[in-house]
């Protein structure tokens, strides 16, 4: 049997899901359904929280720092630079999820 709060620092040091399983005592195999696992997010989420509030860190900080980036890597004729923030700068934002559409239809 898995040690799961031994697995969840791993991944929130941002070890892949597989060598994390491994490392813990858990299947290769069983690294997808253990990210799914809602004890897993918990986990995770707390964990994350709790790095974010001991760094004095916002979203907004990152948000300003990867747009200073991008304006960074303008100035420097970086294009890969720029797209790699402006991605990372969409991901924070949420600008990449899928989009719910509701349909109506009438009889």
């Amino acid at each position: 049997m898995g040690d799961r709060k031994k697995y969840v620092e791993q991944r929130a040091r941002g070890v892949s899901a597989e060598k994390s399983a491994i490392m813990s005592g858990y299947s290769p195999q069983n690294a997808g359904k253990l990210d799914k696992r809602s004890t897993v997010v918990g986990m995770l989420a707390k964990l994350r929280a709790e790095t974010a509030k001991n760094m004095n860190l916002t979203k907004e900080d990152v948000a300003a720092g990867l747009l200073e980036a991008a304006q960074q890597a303008q100035v420097m004729a970086d294009v890969a630079g720029m797209v790699a923030a402006w991605r990372e700068l969409g991901k924070l934002l949420g600008f990449y999820a899928p989009e719910v559409k509701k349909v109506e239809r009438s009889f």
